[in-house]
């Protein structure tokens, strides 16, 4: 059986990106995209990979802390799969640890369809709205 950790962007997230684990990345994407409360759909770098997204994690956890997702919920801390950092830089993380283990060859990256595009120029565009709204 085929599995990937993938890198996750939204563009209504631009400063973070998601990195989990599937056996099915499309139908991964699709869970995640059926939820109402998210406005855009993900797009994803992939990597078919032995190491385990918990190993990838725990490298980033060490790397700096401060990247990952944390919150309180109900007095307990609740710890997520998104970091705070570009996909480009996930994507070299992944990259070298690919290379270190022989599997450049396995790297793949999504290609993002029209729609996600289209989604991608109008978060864009909403984003530097809201800034100019924001700007004195």
């Amino acid at each position: 059986m085929t599995c990937y950790i993938y890198i996750l962007t939204n563009p209504s997230f631009p400063q973070y990106v998601k990195i989990g684990y599937a056996t099915d990345v499309k139908q991964r994407l699709a869970e995640l995209n059926r939820s109402t409360a998210v406005p855009f759909a993900y797009v994803t770098y992939e990597l078919d990979s032995a190491l385990s997204d918990k190993k990838l994690h725990s490298i980033l956890d060490k790397l700096n802390p401060e990247l990952r997702f944390a919150e309180e919920v109900d007095g307990k801390r609740r710890i997520r799969e998104f970091y705070a950092m570009a996909p480009e830089d996930a994507y070299s993380i992944l990259e070298a640890i690919a290379e270190i283990n022989g599997f450049s060859h396995r790297l793949r990256k999504w290609r993002a369809t029209t729609t996600e595009q289209q989604d991608e120029a109008l978060a864009q565009k909403i984003d530097e709205q809201h800034q100019k709204c924001l700007s004195p």
